[in-house]
Formats: structure tokens, sequence, C-alpha cells
């Protein structure tokens, strides 16, 4: 069995060898500042038989554009022309660079100042609305002509849960006004829920 295996082997290193010399030809690009040896276009080269994939042997992230099958050397598109640039062209991507990270940074902090104040209690909501006073905490604050607003914790049908049937209501609070009611309502919803999840973990 090791026979034929040393055997298998040697065919195919005989085989790997006269595909790369009969590639030798398209190895035909040169960059000095890049590789000692000529390159070829990876998607033009086989290796045993199918298309050559390398990682690129520079930044390991990128996938080789360019090979020296003698070194067994791939490099990305990005890397070459990093090699290539001159001291101004680098200096310039340099600065392209930080003004793009600059910006990123800017929309970044932007866009977390917005969600800020979209969460931010004391922005979104009036001080009677999160701390409602003595009269809209009595259900007949208002008469009976107002909003009541209630709270209620339960499950629907659901292969998860037992059903209990409809939740047990509680009284929360009264207010004149149906857009103060609905403001309280998202109120103990995002802020006062029973689960004891912070607003983050609550979308609209």
């Amino acid at each position: 069995r090791r026979e034929r295996e040393r055997k298998m082997k040697a065919e195919q290193e005989k085989e790997r060898a006269a595909e790369e010399s009969s590639q030798a030809g398209k190895h035909t690009r040169h960059f000095e500042a890049v590789h000692h040896c000529k390159l070829a276009k990876a998607a033009g080269l086989l290796r045993y038989g199918l298309r050559r994939f390398g990682d690129c042997s520079e930044c390991r992230q990128g996938l080789g554009f360019y090979t020296c099958e003698k070194c067994n050397y791939d490099i990305c598109q990005n890397c070459v022309e990093d090699k290539t640039m001159t001291p101004a062209e680098k200096k310039a991507e340099a600065k392209r660079k930080a003004a793009l990270e600059k910006k990123r940074r800017e929309e970044e902090g932007k866009e977390e100042e917005e969600q800020r104040k979209k969460w931010d209690a004391q922005i979104q909501f009036k001080p009677e609305i999160i701390c409602p006073p003595k009269r809209n905490l009595d259900p007949d604050g208002n008469r009976k002509g107002g909003f009541t607003v209630w709270c209620s914790e339960g499950y629907g049908r659901s292969r998860w849960h037992d059903y209990e049937g409809p939740p047990r209501k509680e009284f929360d609070s009264t207010f004149r006004t149906k857009e103060e009611a609905n403001e309280r309502a998202r109120h103990l919803f995002h802020w006062k829920n029973p689960w004891g999840l912070e607003w983050e973990s609550i979308g609209e």
C-alpha cells in the first residue's frame, strides 16, 4: 500500500511539474517593489488541473491576484497597489483613508446621539408623563371623562406557553387627552415594562 501511495504521489508531482512548466510563459508581469520574480495573473493558472486560489502572502486576507508559482507566492491587488505607490501617492492615500475614517466616526457619533435622544425619557416625555401627579393616579381623577391607561402581562396562544386566558389588568393612570394617555402607555412599555428589559432591547 505504501509503495502504491508513493508512486501516486510521485506521479502527481510529475504532473504538477509539467503543469508549472507549461504555465511558465504566463509569468510576464514584473513589479520590482513587489517580488523579485515575474508574476502571472492567478486567474489564468491551474494547480493540479483546477483554477489556482491562494491567500495573499502579504496581508493573509485578500485573494491572490498575481502569482509566482516557482516561489508559491500570491499577492492580492490591494497589496500590489500599496507596494507600487510612490511616497507622494502613499501620503495622499493615507490622507484619503484618514478623511474617510473621520467621516465614518462622525456619522457613527451622530447616529449614536440620535439614538440617545430617541430613547432618553427626559427628552421624549413631559415630567407628568414620567411621574403622573396624584390626580392622574386616581381612577376618578379626570371625573371618568378622560382616558385610562391599563397595564397587563400575559401570553397569547402558542406552543411555548400554557394559555391561561386574557391577562389581568391593573390600573395605572388616567389622563385628560388620548395623546397623553398614549404617551404614558409608550413610556410604560419601553421604560417600565414588567420584563425588566432595557429600552435598547425593545423596538418601536
